[in-house]
């Protein structure tokens, strides 16, 4: 659930990098043929993927990012994996086993098991924070007292950005422990007034997460998140209840959806990724 191992701008600013070089690779296979041309694209698929390949040096040398590593699939067949620059200090070649943290990609882990124990009715996202963790407290004990599980879910609750930044750097630092040191910090505007992004927000949420289903976050997210025996059958019926919504919004039936409380995933969901 953090971000990165640092709280430095620096890093920051690469994570941005990295994510704008992510969507301009979607951009580029975006671009190349998709239906005519698909055979030659899995077959031998050369002069996409060197395109690829070529964006992903010259967007590296722009950005200063040191090392990368790709997977390009179509369906269910992988057609090219490659490392890009270097992995540490030492020069050591990324390759395609090279491990990365994941960073914020474990946001949506955390929100998935979320709405998953609010499916089982273990979680109201409607209920303050401190009916699930009572000692819960930020400088402001009224705003404490506010923020409710969707404020933390939506990144609504007031709490700032750069709370508790410095924590990224520690990795010995327990999640309670780290929700607990939020008692010093002053929210920077009004519960529910308008977006900040902010890590904490999801710290609690993880800790939300372990106080309820009675697992540490980790253990949570392996059984109920990542394990392969529970992915297929979840991934489908979150595809059909997805395109019901929209069935009810193209016919008249149903303005556009808000916020759910329990319908946004299938039963006991698992994604597929």
């Amino acid at each position: 659930m953090r971000a990165c191992s640092s709280g430095s701008v620096g890093t920051l600013n690469t994570l941005g990098a990295v994510a704008a070089l992510l969507v301009g690779i979607a951009l580029v296979l975006s671009l190349a043929p998709s239906s005519a041309s698909a055979t030659s694209v899995t077959s031998t698929g050369a002069q996409d993927l060197s395109r690829v390949d070529a964006f992903i040096e010259d967007a590296m040398r722009e950005r200063n990012i040191p090392g990368a590593a790709i997977v390009v699939v179509r369906g269910d067949e992988i057609l090219h994996v490659k490392g890009f620059g270097e992995a540490d200090g030492q020069g050591r070649a990324v390759t395609p086993e090279t491990p990365f943290r994941i960073g914020s990609s474990t946001k949506s882990f955390t929100a998935l098991a979320v709405m998953q124990l609010v499916e089982e009715g273990k979680i109201d996202l409607e209920e303050p924070v401190q009916r699930y963790l009572p000692w819960f407290r930020l400088a402001d004990e009224d705003a404490s007292a506010r923020i409710t599980v969707a404020n933390l879910l939506y990144q609504t609750s007031g709490i700032p950005s750069e709370a508790n930044a410095a924590s990224l750097a520690d990795p010995k630092l327990s999640l309670e422990q780290n929700v607990r040191d939020l008692r010093g910090v002053a929210p920077d505007r009004p519960v529910g007034s308008s977006f900040a992004y902010s890590n904490a927000n999801y710290d609690v949420l993880g800790l939300i997460v372990e106080e309820v289903s009675g697992q540490s976050y980790a253990d949570y997210v392996r059984r109920n998140i990542l394990d392969p025996s529970t992915c297929a059958t979840a991934s489908r019926r979150l595809r059909a209840k997805a395109a019901e919504s929209w069935r009810r919004v193209i016919s008249g039936s149903s303005a556009c959806p808000a916020p759910p409380q329990t319908a946004l995933f299938p039963d006991s969901c698992r994604p597929a990724s």
